[in-house]
């Protein structure tokens, strides 16, 4: 996980969307990528992306509350009230062309994400839903880390995919993450699948070889919510391989942006 003292807190751009941070948002760019961060994480995780990202490409990080600049505004509880908020932003935005990505949870939200808008015919061009289960096979655990008492919740996580680096020598910074990814863990837990309309859009999904939860065989099962053109990547490390494998998922991330470029090019 990131190292939450490794990175200065992103300064709050110049916009009426405090969920939005621009990492890369130019007048010459054609697709617009939004990046839904993984539990616990704000968006300072893809603030390295638009390196390796196409120059057309914008890149805009999801800043949920309770992270980063909004670090004292309360975390969501809920997956939809997580929608409403990053759909009316993005709706009143206006954007061209865009695609939704998010790792984990993060992929959960941008799915949920990317079937509200298309029901309010405001689709996304794609979809990239990375480490996380579709949701329509997802299975509740008998005792989710969000119920368990903090130091039990917070082995749990350490045990499966580690804890931020110095967390436990600060116990300020101990304190408010294990506030937001309680209520990160408690959406994620308590989301259920009622949307009943395969995605028009493209839909890509990432997997790691060794994860132990979103396995690769697994990840196929996604291709039943979609309509679209559908394709499933697998990548060697756990579940965190979006940074195991840095380069050859923002590589990938490239390709799906061109093939959308292309999509666009053509209309």
């Amino acid at each position: 996980m990131e190292n939450v003292n490794s990175h200065d807190v992103p300064v709050e751009a110049e916009t009426p969307y405090p969920c939005f941070v621009p990492y890369r948002e130019t007048k010459e760019s054609k697709v617009t990528l939004y990046c839904v961060p993984y539990a616990g994480a704000g968006p300072r995780v893809y603030n390295s992306w638009y390196e390796q990202l196409p120059e057309y490409v914008d890149l805009i990080g999801i800043c949920l509350p309770g992270r980063e600049h909004r670090l004292l505004q309360s975390p969501h509880q809920q997956i939809n009230s997580v929608t409403q908020e990053l759909s009316e932003a993005i709706m009143s935005k206006g954007e061209h062309e865009f695609i939704l990505f998010g790792h984990s949870l993060g992929g959960l939200i941008a799915y949920d994400l990317a079937c509200y808008l298309t029901r309010e015919g405001f689709s996304p061009a794609h979809l990239i839903a990375s480490g996380t289960l579709p949701p329509h096979v997802r299975r509740k655990a008998a005792q989710p880390f969000y119920a368990m008492d903090t130091d039990d919740m917070l082995e749990g996580i350490a045990n499966y995919i580690g804890l931020p680096n110095g967390i436990g020598s600060n116990k300020r910074v101990l304190k408010i993450f294990s506030k937001i990814i309680r209520a990160d863990l408690n959406i994620e837990a308590n989301y259920e699948h009622t949307w009943e309309d395969r995605l028009a859009c493209g839909l890509t999904v990432f997997s790691g070889m060794h994860d132990p939860d979103a396995k690769p065989e697994m990840m196929e099962l996604w291709q039943e919510l979609c309509q679209g053109e559908f394709a499933h990547y697998c990548f060697d490390g756990g579940h965190l391989f979006i940074d195991e494998q840095f380069e050859n998922c923002m590589s990938t991330v490239s390709f799906v942006a061109l093939k959308v470029l292309d999509r666009i090019n053509q209309s």
